[in-house]
């Protein structure tokens, strides 16, 4: 199993201390966080991921669940909540370029305390636009934009962009990490056919959310 580099900050500490601790105190106290380590290896993994082949097929950026879809006149926007055990790397939806980042300061709101069903979607909303988070703007291939919006929750806080402005990105590829339980926001300019709905459970560079129209 791959594991993101950024892992191994939390996984090595939490590996060497139980062997440290197995010969001064209890093993409930080591096997604990032996527990913990392994769930630590598992948040961190970095699976394979193929994306299907279909040219105009708009990928899901995150895994995770579907919480709020809106639409507007040419803006779609999709919600996907993260839970501890989804992978927490975020992929590029469609390839372009990344005209802009930027990152914003916040809340320390929650999002939920284990799974994305508990929780009233009005204060996940609430969070969405209060918490720290980082927006990386992509300009597609077809000249249109999308923004790809990282959302930390109320616990470690910490996310990393893999992108700088000018990086040329392709569909499927990741773009970005979030630590623990978290919300990623997309926004589309444009007129689509969804194929996804709310609540639906989705896979970052392989469940295709929607297709656009009038290409």
């Amino acid at each position: 199993m791959k594991i993101v580099k950024e892992g191994f900050w939390v996984i090595v500490p939490s590996a060497i201390i139980p062997i440290l601790l197995i010969w001064i105190t209890s093993w409930r106290s080591w096997g604990l966080i032996f527990i913990f380590t392994v769930i630590m290896v598992f948040f961190f993994r970095d699976p394979n991921r193929l994306p299907p082949s279909v040219a105009d097929g708009i990928l899901a950026p995150a895994d995770g669940r579907i919480l709020l879809i809106n639409k507007s006149s040419n803006i779609l926007t999709l919600f996907i909540e993260l839970s501890f055990l989804n992978c927490h790397l975020q992929r590029a939806p469609m390839s372009g370029v990344i005209t802009q980042i930027t990152r914003r300061s916040g809340h320390k709101r929650r999002f939920h305390l284990i799974y994305p069903k508990f929780g009233s979607i009005r204060k996940k909303v609430r969070a969405v636009m209060e918490n720290k988070q980082n927006i990386i703007e992509i300009k597609t291939e077809n000249a249109t934009k999308i923004w790809l919006t990282q959302i930390v929750g109320a616990f470690a806080r910490r996310l990393k962009s893999y992108v700088k402005v000018g990086d040329k990105v392709q569909k499927g590829e990741k773009v970005g990490l979030i630590y623990f339980g978290s919300m990623v926001k997309l926004e589309m300019q444009g007129q689509f056919d969804l194929q996804v709905k709310q609540g639906d459970k989705v896979k970052a560079g392989e469940t295709i959310i929607a297709f656009p129209k009038n290409l």
